[in-house]
C-alpha cells in the first residue's frame, strides 16, 4: 500500500506535468516533498505542482524547491545552447547524428525545462568518431571516458555529452539483438544530417531503455512522465507496438506500465500490481537503488553463469574491488593513454579509499553482506509480478 506522502507525491507529479490544480492529502510535510524532488532530480515538476495545489511558497522547503527549479532552468538553457552549436558543427562537417532520450522527449512538455537532463545524449556513427572527437575538442570539450556503448565528453562546468555507439548497451543482452543495427529505423530529416526514427520505433527504444533500468536498479518519475507524454502527444500504432514488445519479451510489462500511467495521470483505479510498480518507482529516485542494482547483478550473473551462490557473491564483490579498465578510466584519466597502469591505479584507489573514504568501503561491504537469498528472491518475485521474468533460463 502507498503511504499518504507517496499518494500526495503522485498528485503533485500529475499536477506539475498536466498543469492542473488538484486536492492533496492532508498533513503533507513540505520538507519530505523537497527531499523527494532532490532524490528524483525533478524540481520543476514538483515545484509547479506544489504551487498549483496551493502549498505556501513562503515555506522554507518551497524556497529550496524554487532554487532547485531555477538551477534546472539555467542548466537546461546551457544544454540547449550547446546542442544547437553541436548541431551546427555536425551539419557543417557532414556528421550523421540522432538526439536521444531527454534530448528528444523534452519538446513534448509545455515547458522544455520541465524535463531536466543530466547530459546530452546523441547517437553517432562509430566510423565518424575520430572526426567528431576533433570537432568537439575544438569546441572546448575534453574527453572523459569510454564505456562499452558510448564516448563521454565534458565541458567546464556541469555539461556532459554522451556520444552513443549503440542504442542499447551490452549488459542488457536480452535486448541487444533487436537493436543490433542502431541506424536500421533511422531516417534523415529533410536534406540535413540529423536523423530520427518513426514515432513508434522511437517509443520502442524509449520504453526498452526504461525497462532495462527498471530491472537493473530502478527508474525515476521523469522517465515515467516521458511514457505518458509520448503516448499523449503521438497517435501510436498500438498493434505494431504490441508485436514488437512481444518480440522483446516485455509486452506484459508494457501493459502494466500503461495502467500505471493511467493511474498517475488519469483517473484509473489502482490495483495491487500498479501499486507495486508505483512504490518501486517512487523509491528508486533518479538513479535507482544500489541494493537492488547489486542484487539484480548477482541474480543475472547466476543465471548466465551458473555456479554456487557463494561463488557468485564473491565474484561480484571482486568486480567492485577490481573494476574494469573503462570503469577505472572515469576516475583516472591517465588510463585512457596508458592502460598498462591499471594494476597501479587499483592500488591507488584502495589507498585513497582507506585514507579518505573509509565509510564508503564499509558501506560497500555492508551492501554485499545484505545481499541475501531472501533479497534476491524478493527481486525475482517482483519482476515476475510486474511482467518481467528473467529472460535467461536457469540451469
Amino acid at each position: 500500500m502507498l503511504t499518504v506522502l507517496q499518494k500526495g507525491i503522485i498528485q503533485l507529479v500529475r499536477s506539475g506535468i498536466k498543469n492542473e490544480k488538484l486536492s492533496l492529502p492532508e498533513n503533507l510535510n513540505p520538507e519530505h516533498i523537497y527531499n523527494f524532488a532532490v532524490a528524483h532530480k525533478a524540481f520543476n515538476i514538483i515545484y509547479n505542482g506544489a504551487v498549483l495545489c496551493g502549498i505556501d511558497k513562503e515555506l522554507e522547503p518551497m524556497k529550496k524547491l524554487l532554487s532547485g527549479s531555477l538551477k534546472e532552468i539555467s542548466i537546461d538553457a546551457t544544454q540547449q545552447r550547446e546542442y544547437e552549436k553541436i548541431r551546427e558543427v555536425f551539419e557543417k562537417n557532414g556528421i550523421d547524428y540522432m538526439p536521444l532520450k531527454g534530448m528528444s522527449t523534452k519538446w513534448l512538455y509545455k515547458y522544455q525545462y520541465m524535463r531536466s537532463m543530466n547530459d546530452i545524449d546523441i547517437l553517432i556513427r562509430n566510423s565518424q568518431y575520430k572526426k567528431i572527437g576533433e570537432l568537439i575538442s575544438e569546441m572546448g570539450y575534453s574527453f572523459w571516458h569510454e564505456s562499452n556503448h558510448d564516448y563521454v565528453w565534458q565541458k567546464k562546468g556541469t555539461l556532459v555529452l554522451e556520444l552513443h555507439k549503440f542504442l542499447i548497451s551490452s549488459p542488457y543482452t536480452e535486448f541487444c539483438e533487436y537493436f543490433e543495427d542502431s541506424w536500421k529505423n533511422a531516417k534523415k530529416v529533410g536534406n540535413v544530417f540529423e536523423y530520427v526514427m518513426s514515432k513508434e520505433d522511437e517509443f520502442i527504444y524509449i520504453f526498452t531503455h526504461f525497462t532495462a533500468h527498471y530491472k537493473s536498479g530502478g527508474i525515476g518519475i521523469k522517465q515515467l512522465s516521458d511514457i505518458y507524454m509520448f503516448r499523449k502527444n503521438n497517435n501510436l500504432d498500438e498493434d505494431y507496438l504490441s508485436k514488437e514488445f512481444k518480440k522483446l519479451g516485455i509486452d506484459k510489462f508494457y501493459n502494466n506500465i500503461v495502467d500505471v500511467v493511467s493511474v498517475w495521470f488519469e483517473d484509473k483505479e489502482s490495483t495491487s500490481v500498479t501499486d507495486e510498480i508505483s512504490l518501486y518507482i517512487l523509491r528508486s529516485g533518479a538513479y535507482g537503488l544500489s541494493d537492488i542494482e547489486k542484487s539484480y547483478a548477482v541474480l543475472r550473473n547466476r543465471v548466465q553463469h551458473p555456479c554456487t551462490k557463494k561463488i557468485t557473491k564473491i565474484y561480484m564483490f571482486f568486480k567492485h574491488i577490481f573494476p574494469s579498465h573503462n570503469a577505472m578510466a572515469i576516475q583516472y584519466k591517465i588510463l585512457n593513454k596508458y592502460a598498462i597502469l591499471l594494476p597501479v591505479m587499483w592500488v591507488v584507489r584502495w589507498i585513497k579509499g582507506i585514507i579518505f573514504k573509509p565509510k564508503n568501503i564499509k558501506r560497500l561491504a555492508n551492501e554485499f553482506n545484505n545481499i541475501n537469498e531472501n533479497k534476491i528472491s524478493q527481486i525475482k518475485q517482483h519482476l515476475k509480478q510486474v511482467g518481467l521474468e528473467i529472460v535467461f533460463k536457469e540451469q
